[in-house]
């Protein structure tokens, strides 16, 4: 018998601090006023891996743990203390995140595993791509065409940075499945 791997945070400002370890069959959680649970590996059915982007660290990471019943249960990298105040929580998170995927391994049949970004924040990524194709369409069609100013395209370039940032967070965070056993480490913070 190991022992567990734990790791703990808080997903906000708001939230007690919840302390999440991986059990030979369960991941279980509790909180400092009683609350606590249990995830059976048998009931897990989708765990979902993703890296959004940081506010204040150098990476955050994040693991959703969707049961077949009940709501899911989230694990951060990032600990919040309070306003402005984050604490950086990469190392334990990593190592949580790596004994629970070994863990999960004999389940690995009836456990969905994915990565990168959830369905809706890519629709919102390629909506936004979308409108920053358009713009820099348009700037280009102004150039060239000779009808307006020059100076009017000119106004859109500041506009290609972020969209260059936006299309290389889309290409790294594509949703995709993996394999337990092959946990896609450039989603782990640290």
């Amino acid at each position: 018998m190991t022992a567990p791997v734990c790791h703990s945070f808080s997903t906000h400002i708001w939230a007690a601090e919840r302390s999440c370890c991986v059990q030979p069959d369960a991941v279980t959680w509790s909180e400092p006023g009683g609350a606590r649970g249990r995830i059976e590996f048998s009931q897990l059915r989708r765990v979902q891996l993703r890296n959004p982007p940081g506010m204040g660290v150098a990476s955050i990471g994040l693991l959703d743990l969707y049961p077949a019943h009940g709501p899911r249960l989230r694990v951060s990298s990032v600990h919040f203390r309070g306003f402005g105040q984050l604490e950086d929580r990469a190392a334990s998170y990593r190592d949580f995140a790596l004994a629970l995927h070994a863990a999960l391994v004999p389940h690995a049949a009836s456990i969905r595993f994915r990565a990168g970004s959830t369905l809706t924040g890519q629709v919102a990524l390629v909506f936004v791509m979308a409108v920053w194709t358009l713009l820099m369409l348009f700037g280009i069609a102004v150039l060239f065409s000779g009808t307006l100013e020059g100076w009017l395209a000119l106004t859109l370039l500041p506009l290609v940075p972020p969209g260059l940032l936006i299309w290389r967070h889309m290409r790294r965070h594509w949703p995709r499945r993996y394999l337990p056993a092959v946990v896609p480490l450039d989603l782990l913070p640290g």
